[in-house]
């Protein structure tokens, strides 16, 4: 759904993971949530109201990756841009617009939402 670029660790946190790898010691891990919960958070991101002017949106910015000709700021764009973002561009950007929405308290999402997550996706 998502890219995300990580930089290196520090050179005090790669001997902290180099430390854990090299004698691993058996980690205590405790859950945050259980799947029942995060299943129904998700029921419930699902639920979150986009209206049609922003399912533009993002299909406006999907095909602007496409055809960037036909969007007179973006024609010098055109030759930089091999391939355009595909379907799933559009699905998963609408719904981690959801989810930011979502993570923010509101029921809705506003145009903050997909710019807040739209290079990620």
């Amino acid at each position: 759904m998502m890219k995300l670029l990580i930089r290196y660790p520090s050179f005090e946190e790669e001997r902290q993971i180099m430390a854990m790898m090299v004698d691993p010691v058996e980690q205590k891990l405790q859950a945050v949530l259980s799947p029942v919960q995060i299943s129904g958070m998700r029921e419930v991101m699902h639920k979150v109201f986009m209206e049609d002017k922003l399912t533009d949106y993002v299909l406006h910015l999907v095909m602007a990756t496409r055809h960037p000709e036909r969007y007179p700021r973006l024609s010098a764009l055109a030759p930089l841009i091999s391939y355009g973002a595909s379907p799933r561009a559009s699905i998963n950007l609408a719904r981690a617009a959801k989810a930011h929405a979502y993570m923010e308290g509101r029921g809705y999402v506003i145009p903050d939402d997909i710019k807040a997550i739209g290079a990620d996706v």
